[in-house]
């Protein structure tokens, strides 16, 4: 038997702009990171002329710690991860969430009261979906595939569409449209998640390594040891 073999394709693990949104509005950490972003290069820009001074009366002053040097560069992969996240990703997850999302489309869709308009947004919502491939939203893979192919049929009877139908059509079709728009632009989700990952990383570093010089100077290791 033979078996064909596939690219694999890495963004699959990439999260939605979903999941994106949800790290990029962490308040306190966008704080922190445009304030050492700004706080880090003006300390370094004056440092060299503090540490002359203090050498001119014999006081030794050492490099910016190695700790600010990192929170630094964390910092800026943060905020190189919300640029990209606020040029890249669709306005539909950046200004709603999944459910004011539907709700707001069969709010819409209701005040039209036009099949017209109901066939012309099922449209939109359809062609968004096939833009998507289905194996780079694996969460999602069976909502894609299945809400689409029920879309269609919806679509192939809409001039004979009870009101309590229209109302699921208008969910269902606001539903795939906010996941459709989750995964798309799987490049830039990646390079989003990546400098995320990276300032994540720098960011456990920096902890890890402040700790163990507080277990240093605190005993801690020796006692273990003991």
């Amino acid at each position: 038997m033979k078996f064909k073999a596939e690219r694999f394709r890495f963004w699959v693990l990439m999260p939605s702009w979903e999941s994106l949104k949800s790290a990029g509005e962490i308040r306190i950490v966008n704080s922190i990171s445009y304030g050492s972003l700004f706080l880090v290069p003006a300390l370094a820009a004056v440092w060299p002329g503090v540490r002359f001074l203090l050498a001119q009366i014999s006081v030794a002053m050492p490099l910016i710690p190695v700790a600010l040097v990192i929170a630094f560069f964390a910092s800026l992969s943060v905020v190189l991860a919300q640029i990209v996240y606020q040029v890249r990703c669709p306005q539909i997850v950046k200004g709603y969430n999944k459910i004011r999302y539907i709700v707001e489309q069969v709010a819409i869709q209701n005040s039209l009261k036009s099949k017209d308009a109901l066939d012309s947004y099922v449209g939109e919502v359809l062609e968004a979906v096939r833009k998507v491939k289905p194996d780079g939203a694996p969460f999602h893979r069976h909502d894609l595939v299945w809400g689409a192919i029920l879309l269609k049929h919806h679509l192939s009877s809409i001039n004979s569409l009870r009101p309590d139908d229209r109302l699921d059509i208008i969910r269902s079709a606001g539903r795939l449209e906010f996941i459709a728009a989750s995964y798309c632009n799987p490049a830039s989700r990646v390079l989003a998640s990546a400098l995320y990952a990276v300032s994540v990383f720098l960011l456990l570093f920096v902890v890890a390594r402040q700790a163990y010089f507080v277990a240093i100077e605190g005993g801690v290791l020796l006692w273990l040891k003991n």
